[in-house]
Parts: structure tokens; C-alpha cells; sequence
């Protein structure tokens, strides 16, 4: 939409504001791996590339330069995955005091959710990790046409069909316990519980 009012508004596209453009649509695609990967996300990704992005160095920058302790919370957090294949879930913890550990921040935490999400067979995954003052945040992706926003809703949470997330109050087993149950009744019916 960006990339759209400036053309039509004539504004210069400037080397930093193509970077801007290009990283925000590589990563809002997933890399260009998810339903939204377009045919006009990648025209508009050419037309980037037509004014100078450089998508290796951009790929560099966000995909290649984690902190040490990023890839050690990924480790820990993957230490954790629980696979129900005869459901189609899985899901992972991020242990109590892992961010402190490893030096990292919430932020570091983006993308794991992803790697049970590409485990074969698996239609919805989970992220749960305490976000202080006895609340847990759930992350939810899924696969196909399995809608996890309407499961997200259900605990007053919300977001995208693919990519939602909600915050319960509880302790981490109290919280899995009560979305685990959701999420397979989801996945077995069709419909939130």
C-alpha cells in the first residue's frame, strides 16, 4: 500500500525508503513462503529491486546476524516441543527466565513459533511464554485452512486466519492446559470449543 501512494503520489523512491519497502514486504511474506506472497507482492519486490535493493545484504541484516543468545533460546525453547501428530499440534514453552538467561528480549522470540509450525502433519502450532504479572502469551500459527484467529477470539485474543495470539491469566500448566484442550477440540471439530 505503501509502495502504491508513492507512486501515485509521485514521491521519490529513495535507496533507504526502497530498502524500508523491500524489508517490510520480505518479512510480512515470511520470505516470501506465505499465502500472502502475491504475484503483485512480487512485482512490487521486482520494482524494488529495479531501484537498487540488494536482497542479500537485506537477507544479511534480518535473517543472518542473530545474537549468540537468540540461537541459544532457540535451542532451549526447541528442548520443549510437544508433537500430537493424531491431532495435527504442537507446541513449545519458552522456560521461566530464558530471556534473562540468554541475554535476549521478546523480540528474539519471533519466528520460533514457526519451526513446529514445519513439522509434517502439523496443522496448528503454539507458543506459550510468560509475559509477567501472572499472565501467559499464546501464539498461535497454523496451516491449510485451519483459522486460528477464531480460536485466538475465544480467549480474547485475536489476529490474522494463519497468525493470532492471545494473553490469559494462570499459571504456564493452567494456561496450556485450558488452550491445549481448546486447540484439539478445534482441530478435531472444526470449530473453536
Amino acid at each position: 500500500l505503501v509502495f502504491d501512494l508513492a507512486s501515485v503520489a509521485g514521491w521519490t523512491m529513495t535507496p533507504e525508503v526502497s530498502q524500508a519497502l523491500y524489508v517490510g514486504l520480505l518479512t510480512d511474506t515470511g520470505g516470501f513462503r506465505f499465502s500472502n506472497t502475491t504475484a503483485r507482492a512480487l512485482r512490487v519486490a521486482a520494482a524494488l529491486l529495479e531501484k537498487g535493493v540488494d536482497p542479500e545484504s537485506i537477507y544479511a541484516s534480518v535473517y543472518a546476524s542473530a545474537p549468540e543468545g537468540r540461537v541459544r533460546l532457540l535451542a532451549e525453547v526447541l528442548q520443549t516441543l510437544v508433537v500430537e501428530p493424531e491431532v495435527g499440534l504442537a507446541w513449545v514453552s519458552v522456560p521461566p527466565d530464558a530471556l534473562r538467561r540468554h541475554e535476549v528480549t521478546a523480540d528474539d522470540l519471533d519466528g520460533i513459533v514457526e519451526f513446529p509450525r514445519s513439522i509434517a502433519g502439523v496443522r496448528m502450532a503454539l507458543l506459550f511464554r510468560h509475559i509477567g504479572n501472572g499472565r501467559i502469551k499464546v501464539s498461535f500459527r497454523s496451516m491449510g485452512e485451519v483459522d486460528v484467529a477464531a480460536l485466538a477470539g475465544q480467549f480474547g485474543g485475536g489476529g490474522h486466519h494463519r497468525a493470532a495470539g492471545a494473553s490469559l491469566v494462570g499459571s504456564m500448566a493452567e494456561v496450556e492446559e485450558k488452550v491445549l484442550t481448546a486447540a484439539r477440540a478445534y482441530l478435531l471439530d472444526g470449530q473453536p470449543a
